[in-house]
């Protein structure tokens, strides 16, 4: 859907079908164009301002997977230390949600270690505790991470069975994300 009128985009020069100034745009400044780079930084400044609250959990812990999903070569000890924070401050304000998150940090330095299989025990861990505490899980969750991890590990066969298992499990009891998670990772 166009939000701008017709006549704005035809009055730029077309290379293809892209007009010239995206292009542009694209070649000159990468970051205007990476959407989990604005995450990225939209969640930086809710934490400046946030207190000692369940929100800083749930922020810290989306930063986490918003920098593993921005660059999955990433170095990790960013994303480790941001979990270790996010499960102390979780544990001092007895919030489930971000508890349920405690396995990550561990997975992440296996990941980092590039020991991904044992990365996998902790991720399923992960995900049946938010599956517990009845937490939905979108793009940046441990259930659409494993992916990554399993197809690193060469266990493909693995991956197929785990979201097939999963997806089963979510269509009889939802939520529908979870489902939908599943099916993007049976796709690969």
């Amino acid at each position: 859907m166009n939000v701008l009128p017709l006549s704005f985009h035809r009055s730029f020069p077309r290379a293809g079908s892209i007009p010239v100034f995206l292009l542009l745009l694209g070649m000159c400044c990468p970051g205007l164009l990476n959407a989990q780079a604005f995450r990225v930084d939209s969640l930086r400044a809710l934490l400046r301002a946030e207190g000692r609250t369940t929100a800083r959990v749930d922020h810290l812990i989306g930063l986490a997977f918003a920098i593993s999903d921005a660059d999955y070569t990433t170095e990790y000890t960013e994303i480790v230390a941001l979990l270790e924070e996010a499960n102390a401050l979780a544990t001092e304000l007895d919030h489930p949600a971000g508890l349920a998150y405690a396995p990550m940090a561990q997975a992440f330095r296996d990941v980092a270690a590039k020991r991904y299989a044992e990365a996998i025990p902790a991720y399923k861990e992960c995900i049946a505790l938010l599956d517990a505490a009845g937490v939905e899980q979108g793009l940046t969750s441990p259930l659409a991470d494993i992916r990554r991890v399993y197809t690193a590990a060469g266990l493909q066969d693995e991956r197929y069975v785990f979201y097939r298992t999963a997806l089963d499990r979510y269509r009889r009891t939802g939520p529908a994300l979870n489902a939908a998670i599943c099916e993007h990772g049976l796709g690969g």
